[in-house]
């Protein structure tokens, strides 16, 4: 009765509707459908925190959790994804003893499977008891296949992907970027690091070899540079689901990373949609962006060094 109650106080543009939204991208168990875009910002109330559960949501499964607390007058809060028609509406619930006075909502949620891979952003707005809705609050994630590659368990031998280290048991790197694209074509991933080395298919370690004269080599200094683990479609050979990552297993240098993709061949298909994505070491999203390639893409010279189109630039403190 309570969410029936204060569905009614809504009113306006922000009421709910007999639809069920199961063509919505996001999903909201439990909630109100509500259908068109999301709702313009006035002067309701501010939503002081907003957390998903995970930063990398496997898509066509609802078992996310969305935390978030409200300014006190919240009676209410809309969810949708940004750009995308639909959002849906729950009440919020009492305050928690993390924030005392303020209103909290712990509400599951997933990505539907016809949902665009790669990058995403959540927002969620507080509604008054009048029906006054405030300015949204963001939260980037990315909808992707299956979860990053990191922290993982190794094998049964205690093996990782390259670039990875077994640590009690758990595959860890303390940064990888990943590239995953849904057709045939052999795309590349390049990786520019902060000191200037690339990470390719031809060159698969962003550390360089120190000029002669420097001494004896560290037998271990590879492991300093970012791994990339394999040649996704390589010769238009198609792996199951076709992805890169160059991972760290040491800290990461500092300062601003370049990365590139580069389509070598688009092999059996007009069109290749990818997306590329950072992750911190406890798995949590950096930055991504998503594009395509064409075959006016395609160089057909040498590939190496330099190859490919900027997709996404970050930085580290």
């Amino acid at each position: 009765m309570r969410a029936i109650a204060w569905l009614a106080l809504v009113g306006g543009c922000t009421a709910a509707s007999p639809q069920l939204g199961y063509d919505a991208v996001l999903q909201v168990p439990g909630a109100q459908f509500r259908p068109g875009a999301f709702p313009a910002a006035g002067a309701g109330p501010a939503v002081l925190d907003l957390t998903p559960s995970h930063s990398t949501i496997v898509v066509g499964l609802l078992r996310e959790q969305l935390i978030a607390h409200f300014d006190p007058s919240t009676r209410g809060a809309i969810l949708g994804v940004m750009g995308e028609p639909g959002a849906w509406i729950v009440p919020v619930g009492p305050p928690d003893i993390t924030q005392p006075g303020a209103p909290r909502l712990a509400q599951a949620f997933g990505l539907a499977d016809h949902a665009p891979r790669g990058p995403l952003t959540l927002e969620v707005a507080a509604t008054s008891a009048t029906g006054a809705i405030g300015a949204p609050a963001t939260f980037k994630i990315v909808a992707a296949d299956q979860p990053p590659p990191i922290n993982g368990a190794c094998s049964a031998i205690g093996t990782c992907p390259l670039g990875q280290a077994c640590v009690n048991a758990v595959c860890t790197a303390t940064l990888m970027i990943s590239l995953v694209w849904d057709s045939t074509a052999d795309l590349d991933l390049h990786v520019v690091d902060p000191l200037g080395g690339e990470a390719y298919s031809g060159n698969p370690n962003t550390w360089q070899m120190p000029p002669p004269g420097s001494g004896p080599p560290d037998p271990n200094a590879f492991k300093s540079g970012g791994i990339l683990d394999r040649d996704a479609n390589a010769s238009c050979v198609q792996d199951g689901q076709p992805e890169e990552d160059v991972s760290w297993q040491e800290t990461a240098p500092s300062g601003t990373y370049v990365v590139r993709v580069e389509p070598v061949a688009m092999c059996k298909d007009a069109i290749a949609n990818w997306y590329v994505a950072a992750y911190a070491a406890d798995g949590s999203l950096i930055a991504a962006a998503r594009g395509e390639s064409t075959a006016d893409d395609v160089s057909y010279g040498t590939h190496g060094k330099g190859g490919g189109v900027t997709a996404l630039t970050f930085s580290l403190p």
